[in-house]
């Protein structure tokens, strides 16, 4: 006998009632491994009830949990192959092992108003899963895996991530898949959410609200990053995208880096930029130093000042003749000038008068002792600074000041 069976019969022979154009299971539903079980049109899972599925159980019509759905051995699969949206509800939550997305049909969605708690492996092949609408909860929990995520399947709205691995967020908008990955997290207890716009953030937090060498923010695209549960930093990737990406981060891609909106400063902040070319991607040079919202944006690759000083913002502190100090070109000439640097956080690292391209340089050690020893290497990441020179003769004398961004590379 055929193993697959239309869980109308199953269910009316020994799980309980149902009723045309619904399946009810009032009793206990177990779908065996080696098991193929597909439900043609709305399952309802009762509260008295409990559903396991150890086998492979296919999904056509809406959902509905609020007794116990869950599994008990790594074996079974719960595909969504609907030809028209699917709704999944219920207060209980969805306790799935393997998950495959794979509608039939152009625009197809699985539409999530419960708790999915997402285990084994997620295979996105056709549809879209959404939770932006209805605030459903998707958890992909430690050790859980996906594959597959393109224009043609993705998650629409938050995905959390619970656990400790580095993970590559399957997330999109409307029709674009635009993922987000994090590096390992601290704990196994950490949990973060991620979420893409494919709207301006202008209308948020407005980009001439930025300092330094950030030139131009992206006006198309945004992701949020929150960390719900731990205290873990994360570097932080992300790519551009033809259909999505401004157009003028695109004519040069080298000159893109990750910005993020710092609540407490009310500024734009640059990240830093590792850029990959072959894979469209960028990743921090460091830690963010911040959860929240981030996008992209074009930077400039020197900052030019009065009197022509041009301000060389990449400092790679190994001593091998290459960045090696902070270079502020021409600036020997100004020497009634005074440098300070301060981390992320506002605390001073660093501070000099009649700074010069010689023997008082920044070289990426702490000059100026507070959370760090003096003499101390900083660690890698972005930096705060403020530049004041005299320049001009006898009574046309004038005062520059100008404020930026400086990164540390991570270069041994």
């Amino acid at each position: 006998m055929d193993k697959k069976r239309n869980l109308l019969l199953l269910v009316a022979i020994c799980a309980g009632a149902f009723v045309w154009g619904q399946t009810s299971n009032t009793g206990m539903l177990t779908i065996l491994p080696g098991t193929e079980v597909s439900v043609l049109d709305n399952l309802e899972n009762t509260t008295s009830a409990l559903l396991y599925n150890d086998g492979q159980l296919y999904l056509s019509g809406n959902t509905l949990n609020e007794g116990d759905w869950t599994y008990s051995w790594d074996t079974g699969t719960t595909h969504y192959v609907g030809q028209v949206d699917q709704f999944s509800t219920g207060s209980q939550m969805y306790e799935l092992y393997n998950t495959v997305f794979n509608m039939t049909g152009d625009s197809r969605e699985v539409i999530v108003d419960a708790t999915w708690s997402l285990n084994g492996n997620s295979n996105f092949i056709n549809g879209i899963v959404q939770n932006r609408t209805e605030g459903g909860i998707v958890v992909f929990e430690n050790g859980a895996t996906h594959n597959g995520g393109s224009d043609a399947s993705f998650l629409d709205g938050t995905a959390l991530k619970a656990g400790n691995e580095a993970f590559d967020f399957p997330i999109g908008h409307i029709q674009y898949h635009r993922n987000a990955q994090v590096s390992a997290l601290s704990n196994i207890t950490d949990l973060v959410s991620a979420t893409y716009y494919l709207e301006n953030s202008h209308e948020i937090h407005p980009h001439h609200l930025a300092v330094g060498i950030i030139e131009f923010i992206d006006d198309m695209e945004y992701w949020v990053l929150e960390r719900v549960e731990g205290n873990s930093p994360v570097v932080l990737t992300l790519g551009w995208n033809q259909g999505t990406t401004s157009e003028e981060l695109l004519k040069d891609p080298t000159a893109i880096h990750i910005v993020r909106w710092d609540p407490d400063l009310g500024l734009w902040v640059d990240e830093g930029g590792i850029v990959n070319e072959s894979n469209r991607t960028v990743t921090t040079i460091s830690e963010v130093s911040g959860y929240g919202m981030f996008t992209l944006a074009k930077v400039k690759k020197e900052e030019v000042l009065a009197e022509g000083l041009v301000v060389y913002n990449s400092i790679t502190a190994n001593q091998d003749g290459t960045n090696d100090f902070f270079f502020i070109d021409g600036i020997s000439k100004y020497p009634d000038n005074e440098l300070v640097i301060f981390n992320r956080w506002g605390t001073k690292v660093y501070e000099a008068k009649g700074y010069n391209e010689t023997d008082n340089v920044f070289r990426g050690y702490s000059q100026a002792p507070t959370t760090y020893k003096s003499e101390e290497k900083l660690p890698a990441g972005t930096y705060f600074y403020v530049l004041r020179y005299n320049y001009g003769n006898g009574d046309e004398t004038k005062i520059a000041k100008r404020a930026g961004y400086l990164y540390i590379n991570a270069n041994d």
